[in-house]
């Protein structure tokens, strides 16, 4: 996970937190973040939407290299599956 610069705001309910548990929880919260945010976990659980051809793509495959491009296409939407 070396490498992985964000910028985070975190909101407390505790005014008094070490910098120790300050980094234990930000630590937890970019090893959650990098879990979620991996391109098979992205392309698992989206849909893109080709508004210009009419169509939904919800083959992994599919958006996983559609998102590998640098330029997107105009009127397609990737959209989460809830």
């Amino acid at each position: 996970m070396k490498g992985t610069e964000r910028d985070l705001m975190l909101l407390f309910k505790q005014e008094l937190m070490s910098p120790q548990a300050v980094q234990k929880e930000m630590s937890f919260l970019n090893l959650i973040l990098f879990n979620v945010e991996r391109i098979s976990t992205l392309a698992s659980t989206c849909e893109l939407i080709d508004i210009a051809r009419g169509r939904m793509i919800r083959k992994p495959v599919a958006i996983k290299s559609y998102l590998k491009l640098r330029e997107g296409k105009p009127f397609v939407f990737l959209f989460n599956r809830n």
